[in-house]
């Protein structure tokens, strides 16, 4: 009964660990969507300025929290780098504006010569978010390799593993979901290219848990959430105790091209709060019968012991009665004269 019960609270760990890991699957889908629509929406008004860009995505952001900027980044081949760099300066007021990369110390530099760059453009909040204009998304392994797959068209949505913000001092866990921005047959340029850059969005990992279980995690459950191929992506609750001495739970699914692992551990909360009673109700009933079999089992012996009693008894009082009859035959065999015994009440 007890490992029946333990399959059981496996089996309920299992599924509510299945319904946590749908709500972070809806949750990026949602963020998917809005993506799509903003690549939409710039394929309509590539030329759009900062400030309608900046209007058109304010609702986004004021609904998914975990989204900490969008942003647009254009493809700019080496022959436009010049030109590219003036126009930004100009339409954002930064005569020191260029397209930028990070060194092997983490400070921002001129990027270095490439075939081509796909520098930010537009990038909101603007606030604390200016150092991520200008820089190249080409320039850095982890965003290359989303960022090719998004320009093959490979797949819909591209998402990097960990990154390291450009705007943040420090690493924090967030990746970067990219969507491949076309432009239409009739504005095509003298290249023939259609490909005119990439929308993203930066989601930041451990505000996307917290929003995706806000009201769907049953309580003594702590998550882990990794990238297969990228490390912890974020963490919901510190284990009390170590994680050997826990029931856990893990499972893959995929985000874009990566894949992602939740790994759910249940705590004591958990385990009590889903405990069964037929355990207790077993328990019980076997108390019961055992307490019903010892009083049958008493009585059983306890007669035995009485029916032995008597017939030591009765054995006792015969051999009592024939050593005396022993006794009579001895003394009457030797004597001379005739004898005759009577008990106490007459009998002779």
């Amino acid at each position: 009964t007890g490992r029946w019960e333990q399959q059981g609270q496996l089996n309920r760990l299992k599924a509510d660990s299945l319904a946590i890991q749908g709500h972070i699957t809806d949750r990026l889908l949602s963020h998917r969507e809005a993506l799509q629509a903003l690549r939409r929406l710039i394929e309509i008004d590539p030329g759009m300025s900062p400030e309608h860009f900046a209007r058109y995505t304010l609702s986004t952001l004021q609904d998914n929290p975990d989204i900490s900027a969008l942003s647009f980044s254009r493809r700019v081949s080496a022959g436009q780098r010049s030109s590219f760099e003036h126009e930004m300066a100009r339409r954002l007021d930064q005569p020191d504006f260029r397209i930028t990369e990070r060194n092997g110390e983490g400070v921002l530099v001129p990027a270095a010569e490439r075939p081509f760059h796909v520098p930010v453009t537009h990038i909101v909040p603007r606030s604390g978010n200016v150092p991520a204009l200008g820089f190249d998304l080409n320039s850095e392994t982890i965003r290359r390799e989303a960022l090719t797959l998004a320009m093959e068209g490979q797949t819909p949505v591209s998402l990097t593993a960990p990154i390291q913000l450009v705007q943040d001092g420090a690493e924090r866990r967030a990746v970067l979901m990219m969507a491949p921005v076309h432009q239409h047959e009739g504005t095509l340029g003298a290249t023939g290219d259609r490909l005119l850059g990439v929308a993203g969005g930066i989601i930041r990992v451990e505000t996307l848990l917290e929003t995706s279980i806000r009201t769907h995690l049953p309580a003594g459950l702590s998550l882990e959430l990794y990238d297969t191929r990228g490390g912890l992506l974020a963490r919901h609750h510190r284990m009390e105790a170590e994680k050997n001495d826990r029931i856990a739970w893990q499972g893959d699914f995929p985000v874009g091209q990566r894949t992602w692992t939740l790994k759910v551990y249940a705590e004591d909360a958990y385990l009590e709060q889903n405990r069964l009673w037929v355990a207790w109700a077993v328990g019980v009933v076997g108390l019961l019968f055992a307490s019903l079999l010892q009083t049958l089992m008493l009585g059983m012996s306890g007669r035995a012991a009485i029916i032995q009693r008597k017939v030591e008894e009765q054995t006792a009082d015969i051999a009592a009665k024939n050593q005396e009859l022993a006794l009579i035959k001895i003394s009457t065999d030797r004597s001379a004269d005739g004898t005759y015994w009577m008990d106490t009440h007459g009998r002779i």
